[in-house]
């Protein structure tokens, strides 16, 4: 878990201040080192876990590598769990099973998501074959996409972005506003990124 004075790092590079008093430099440099290795400006390559496409299930133990990925990067960079009740024998099933959504996109050029949990798959109305083959930036209207991608690139440079609101649209081209949306780089253990991944619970008809 990232200390305090981690997470203050993140929040005033967000805020553009830097702001270090009461801090010494050692600190200082620690503050700078831990923000940097958040990024994912250097995307790492995608690997077996992004090109495995199987849907979690019982067989596969609701594939333990992408939950842990999900829900160790919120951990690491935000400092809370995204489970009510984190159980790490539980955490993959427990997430594809949660009352909330989740997605995560890979780090291609053009991202396509490589997980959707069911609540997701409700939400914008497709299978679990037809999330994890579709590009992420078709789950905003085209006219959207832009502004879309610069709010990415944002979160890319400074780690997360809480508090994120955005119409998105459904298969069946059903508009929804999503609000208060957590939105978070994939940094693996060895520091790579490996994509970006979303969280909410609260939408509402456009």
């Amino acid at each position: 878990m990232p200390h305090e004075y981690e997470r203050y790092a993140l929040q005033l590079q967000y805020n553009g201040e830097w702001q270090f008093s009461g801090y010494d430099s050692y600190r200082v440099v620690l503050l700078i080192k831990y923000s940097r290795t958040q990024s994912c400006t250097k995307p790492g390559k995608n690997d077996s876990m992004h090109t495995d496409r199987s849907e979690p299930a019982e067989v596969n133990h609701y594939r333990p590598e992408i939950s842990e990925l999900i829900t160790g990067s919120y951990q690491r960079l935000i400092g809370k769990s995204l489970l009510a009740s984190p159980d790490e024998t539980e955490t993959g099933r427990m997430l594809y099973l949660a009352p909330f959504v989740v997605l995560a996109h890979d780090t291609a050029v053009d991202p396509v998501f490589f997980y959707a949990n069911q609540m997701a798959q409700k939400l914008f109305e497709m299978t679990w074959d037809e999330m994890v083959r579709m590009p992420s930036r078709k789950s905003a209207e085209p006219v959207l996409r832009a502004d879309r991608q610069k709010f990415l690139d944002r979160v890319a440079v400074h780690g997360f972005i809480d508090n994120y609101s955005g119409i998105r649209v459904s298969r069946s081209g059903r508009r929804f506003f999503i609000q208060r949306a957590t939105v978070w780089n994939l940094i693996n253990l060895h520091g790579v990124c490996r994509g970006q991944a979303a969280a909410f619970n609260s939408w509402s008809a456009v």
